[in-house]
């Protein structure tokens, strides 16, 4: 497969991306408007005179044919039924009285398909570590009611763009447009310069969970030991393609990799699809114009992450807030660097959590809610967490609209009021908290902690339905069941009145994930509580067929311990699914 790179660009791949790389396509994107119509106007002359032969064929057999009455057809219809279902080709037929020439016979073996191309063995393909390539990255996790038996498929990102990677010097380039849950479409740009990684959603820098992950190439795993050739051909897009899978079961972790079948007539094979299921959670690479080296002359820290943008300061009053946040955990007497969310963000942080089925609530066992007084001169929302903060501006508070779930060029951090139906997510860093002889808006004072109001369990929540109401509200894109159920819950302490009780917490932790060692409670699927049930009834775990409960319960154990390792702390915020893969691949390269 001959692929003409020399004036290939990162912008050429970025305008066609989504094309599939067919040089024949690409042939006809190339002609003038004029000899588009020349070649449709010569390929309807072909058509019609073909149609004129076939014509003259179809007479030349079944009419013209000499019955010994002058050339008049025979009245024994029986007769011609039988000769016309046995028509005489002898004359086209090789006489077998003859020594047969093969050489006369035309080849026509690779105009059918080659059974023999589905046995045949293909060495591993070899992939260039630089190279620049349209792309398109379908996420998604399909989501079942057990109570139901309903399955719903959750888009989590639909990304259409450019990709460039240098896998060697671990130079990389992301751009495109990225469709989110629930259709917001926003811009997006990625670049890794070795070390270092931002990400630019519309406006905004957004470096939280960016710069921690892991460079790895997308083909990283295509030399492991385990990847086998699929047993027969694949068509990808219109391509014949070559599969290679690499299957690791005890993480529902499988691997697939389509190949160019005509691409091993060259040094370098060409990627046509890559499908990737990290237990439950999908993603679809579609690859088009792929070519070696990458287009990076331009790659560059991005502006936005240079100079971070800060809201203007207002006016008092309304230079200062009182605000109820929630954090998903239980926050000690003085936590530091840590995030919270207002009451719509929660609901949608809980049900994206559910749907995606990070691992996220294995590891959560209680939600508080807490007060804080803070300074409205928002700055961008920073990666706060475990007593660390990158990304924040001293002097402020973080403020962002939940997964990014916003049109707005820097994603909501200076709306006048909570508009947003998702919520907004806050980061509060220590070195803006302020000290207890500074009022909001001395010298970099940007926020007071005001303590929490009440701490309940997670699976209160989980009791009540939170399951249900999640899937009823991603039906019909609102919060209102999932917002219902949280504010019962944190309003009365009682069961008649779906509330939920205030607790004192057995470990104090304001980190999401502040070990890898999950709660008591079970997966999530465990649970689907109906709606008059208060208390969740917990599954017994049951043996599988081919062994014995206690093995079977250590075996579900195993995967369920290594799946929250690989998973446990993944962020599916805007953008963040790329890294995610990343994070998983450097967990098991």
């Amino acid at each position: 497969m001959d692929i003409d790179v020399e004036d290939q660009t990162f912008d050429d791949a970025y305008r066609n991306h989504g094309k599939p790389g067919n040089p024949a396509i690409n042939w006809w994107n190339g002609l003038e408007m004029k000899w588009k119509i020349a070649v449709i106007v010569g390929l309807v002359a072909l058509i019609i005179l073909f149609l004129v032969v076939v014509a003259f064929a179809i007479n030349l057999f079944f009419f013209s044919g000499d019955d010994g009455n002058g050339g008049s057809s025979n009245n024994n219809n029986s007769t011609i039924v039988e000769t016309n279902s046995q028509p005489n080709n002898t004359n086209s037929l090789p006489d077998s009285s003859n020594p047969v020439d093969t050489n006369s016979i035309p080849d026509d073996t690779n105009s059918l398909p080659d059974s023999s191309d589905d046995e045949k063995v293909y060495p591993p393909p070899f992939l260039p570590a630089s190279y620049t390539t349209g792309l398109s990255m379908l996420v998604y996790v399909t989501f079942t009611n057990e109570n139901t038996n309903v399955t719903t498929d959750v888009k989590i990102e639909d990304f259409s763009g450019a990709y460039a990677n240098d896998a060697d010097a671990k130079n990389l380039k992301m751009m495109g447009t990225n469709q989110m849950w629930q259709n917001t479409i926003l811009t997006m740009l990625i670049a890794s310069l070795g070390e270092e990684q931002y990400q630019v959603i519309n406006e905004q820098c957004t470096q939280d969970g960016v710069s921690d992950l892991e460079f790895q190439d997308l083909f990283f795993w295509i030399g492991f030991d385990g990847v086998e050739q699929d047993e027969s051909t694949t068509i990808v897009s219109g391509i014949e393609c070559i599969g290679w899978t690499l299957s690791l079961g005890m993480t529902d972790i499988e691997l697939t990799l389509y190949i160019d079948i005509d691409s091993y007539d060259e040094d370098t094979q060409v990627p046509v699809q890559m499908v990737a299921n990290f237990g439950g959670i999908y993603y679809e690479f579609q690859f088009s114009n792929f070519f070696e080296g990458a287009q990076l002359a331009d790659l560059e820290i991005p502006e936005q992450c240079v100079d971070l943008f800060v809201c203007e300061a207002k006016e008092a009053p309304e230079d200062q807030i009182a605000l109820d946040l929630y954090f998903m955990g239980a926050l000690p007497d003085e936590p530091a660097d840590f995030y919270g969310s207002d009451a719509n963000s929660l609901a949608t942080n809980l049900c994206y959590t559910i749907f995606t089925d990070s691992g996220y609530l294995e590891f959560i066992e209680y939600i508080s809610r807490f007060t804080i007084a803070a300074n409205t001169t928002w700055g961008p929302l920073a990666y706060c967490v475990d007593e660390f903060c990158e990304g924040a501006v001293d002097g402020t508070v973080g403020r962002q609209v939940t997964l990014t779930l916003s049109s707005d060029p820097h994603l909501g951090q200076c709306d006048k009021e909570n508009r947003n139906l998702y919520g907004y997510d806050y980061s509060l860093s220590s070195s803006s908290e302020c000290t207890s002889d500074q009022e909001l808006g001395d010298d970099d004072c940007a926020w007071i902690y005001g303590g929490v109001q009440k701490v309940v369990e997670l699976e209160c929540l989980i009791g009540y339905g939170l399951y249900n109401a999640c899937l009823a509200d991603y039906k019909t894109a609102t919060l209102t069941n999932t917002q219902n159920l949280i504010d019962l819950a944190f309003s009365y302490n009682t069961a008649d009145q779906k509330g939920c009780p205030n607790v004192v917490p057995d470990d104090y932790s304001f980190s999401y994930f502040s070990s890898l060692t999950p709660s008591t409670l079970p997966p999530y699927s465990a649970y689907y509580a109906t709606p008059e049930s208060t208390v969740p009834a917990k599954k017994t775990a049951t043996a599988s067929a081919s062994g014995s409960g206690s093995s079977a319960k250590q075996a579900a154990e195993l995967k369920r311990l290594t799946r929250s390792k690989l998973f446990g702390d993944l962020d599916f915020s805007s953008g963040k699914s790329l890294s995610n893969f990343f994070k998983i691949a450097s967990r098991i390269a």
